[in-house]
């Protein structure tokens, strides 16, 4: 996760350096979506989409070698399973979603440039699956749902809101390094035990 932070910084400085896509005044002039329902309801519908398909890739065969290797790859190689092909495999999956979020956040702003690759814009993904619980997939949604409201708040503070997420992101590390849906979970089925006591 953290090498995924040095990926916009060095494309920023490429697309600075060659001129490339505009170079700093960026791609301007894209359409727009043809009205606010529209955007709405097709951001709201590829979450969802993300979501439910997320939810049906971990649910079959493809899903299960992903958990397995996250939980033991050298068990997954023993088997004589190529890690290699399953982790490029998931890298272009959530790769893919990136890229359609983006694509969306592009026709929003009607603009793509250099700040699209900004620090906020990077760490913002990193701290809410940090904060709702990596692993899961309600997780991340959970803590975008609370990241977001947060950033929309700070917005006054300019590039400040990046120190807000390192503090907020820290102190889940620190604390509630599992998250909060874990967290939640863990809770809940530590009442359930205890109402059938």
């Amino acid at each position: 996760a953290i090498v995924t932070l040095m990926y916009p910084l060095v494309l920023a400085r490429i697309i600075e350096a060659l001129d490339i896509f505009g170079g700093t005044d960026g791609i301007m002039g894209v359409d727009s979506f043809a009205n606010q329902w529209l955007e709405q309801y097709a951001v709201i519908s590829l979450v969802l989409l993300f979501l439910f398909g997320t939810r049906r890739l971990v649910n079959v065969d493809l899903g299960l070698v992903f958990r397995a290797v996250k939980d033991n790859d050298q068990a997954v190689r023993a088997s004589g399973m190529n890690i290699s092909f399953y982790k490029a495999i998931a890298v272009f999956v959530a790769s893919a979603m990136g890229c359609l979020g983006g694509a969306c956040l592009v026709h929003i702003y009607m603009w793509a440039g250099i700040s699209l690759f900004a620090l906020d814009f990077s760490i913002l993904p990193i701290a809410a699956t940090v904060i709702g619980g990596a692993g899961t997939l309600v997780g991340p949604v959970l803590g975008c749902i609370i990241l977001v409201p947060i950033s929309e708040l700070l917005r006054e503070f300019g590039t400040l809101r990046i120190v807000f997420y390192s503090l907020i992101l820290v102190g889940f590390v620190v604390f509630r390094s599992e998250g909060l849906m874990v967290y939640g979970e863990r809770k809940y089925h530590q009442f359930q035990r205890w109402v059938k006591v």
